[in-house]
Formats: C-alpha cells, sequence, structure tokens
C-alpha cells in the first residue's frame, strides 16, 4: 500500500508532498485540469453521469487529492484549496 502524503503550498506556488507523488507546480495543475475538464465537457452532451462519477472517484486515483468536482453532476473539476 503507498503511504498517503502531506499536501503543503508554499510561496512560490508548488505543492510539495511527501509520499509516493512528486512536487507539482500549479501551473501543471491547471494545464492538467484543462483537459480534464475538456473530456468532462465532451461527455455532458451524452448521458455520461455514471462515466464521470466513475471517472472522478475510481480512475484519477492520486490526482483525485488535487482535485474537487465543483457540481454534484460533475459536470466540471477545480483545484482543492490547501
Amino acid at each position: 500500500m503507498t503511504e498517503v502524503g502531506v499536501v503543503e503550498m508554499t510561496e512560490v506556488g508548488v505543492v510539495e508532498m511527501t509520499g509516493s507523488v512528486p512536487s507539482t507546480s500549479i501551473d501543471f495543475l491547471q494545464r492538467m485540469l484543462s483537459t480534464i475538464n475538456s473530456y468532462f465537457g465532451q461527455m455532458t452532451y451524452a448521458n455520461t453521469y455514471r462515466l464521470r462519477k466513475h471517472t472522478y472517484h475510481k480512475e484519477l486515483g492520486p490526482l483525485k487529492r488535487f482535485f474537487l468536482s465543483a457540481k454534484d453532476r460533475y459536470s466540471h473539476l477545480t483545484i482543492r484549496k490547501t
């Protein structure tokens, strides 16, 4: 079982984590968020609520600790505040 790290924001906007996930910059998180939200946005045009919910809860893996579902319909994600 992998160890879950502790997330801390630094003054320069870098998320530092202890554990299995390397340090991640806010810019990189925003680029990932744009890509993920693009897919979620395309999926909202079809009947894919269960697919979006499954993707958020099961497929994001360790990335889930960086993102929150902005609405209960899983239409898009936001960056989690620390």
